[in-house]
């Protein structure tokens, strides 16, 4: 089996206007790569062969911290480098 089928009471997709996905799944590849996103229903008719399994979740994309402090970025050169955070604080 090179496909995975994860089928969840809802799916959120990430997007900025998508409403969540009631009784949804998602596709992975091999790599577990997404490979397709929707309802269980839709998602099993178009890929019989992967592996489905169902869990008890929401199914979310990712999350990352990717926020910057631009307040501090004066600071560049007047503070001990090297050391990391902690140390500087």
């Amino acid at each position: 089996v090179t496909t995975r089928g994860i089928e969840a009471p809802w799916v959120l997709t990430g997007l900025p206007h998508a409403e969540p996905i009631a009784e949804g799944a998602l596709v992975l590849d091999a790599h577990k790569r997404l490979l397709d996103v929707g309802s269980a229903s839709e998602l099993k008719a178009r890929h019989p062969d992967a592996a489905w399994s169902r869990e008890n979740a929401i199914l979310t994309p990712g999350l990352v911290n990717a926020h910057v402090h631009l307040e501090l970025s004066a600071l560049r050169g007047h503070t001990r480098s090297g050391g990391g955070f902690g140390p500087w604080v």
